[in-house]
């Protein structure tokens, strides 16, 4: 597998950033189900966003989402779907340096 994954300041509030992942994953079945075992070629693309709101002292406050993307074989459609997605909002607090 790789992933490659980048992030960018926009301004000092505002952050984007994208990451991509390709794996191969032979643990999406449990044990005795008909594919259990099967090796495939996993791709995910998230691409999110992180604004800082507020700083306590040394701790900086921030709020964001993540949207992302997923490839699979067709093999896969009837258990994830045809076009699986995820998404995510998230609150962050990280050291200000």
């Amino acid at each position: 597998g790789y992933l490659l994954e980048s992030a960018m300041h926009v301004r000092d509030d505002w952050t984007v950033f994208g990451r991509f992942e390709k794996v191969e994953n032979n643990e999406l079945f449990k044990e005795g189900e008909l594919l259990n075992g099967q090796v495939f070629n996993i791709r995910k693309l998230s691409l999110g966003f992180v604004h800082d709101f507020a700083q306590l002292g040394k701790v900086k406050l921030g709020a964001g989402a993540l949207v992302s993307k997923f490839g699979k074989p067709t093999a896969l459609d009837s258990v994830y779907g045809s076009s699986p997605t995820s998404y995510m909002l998230f609150f962050r607090a990280k050291l200000a340096m």
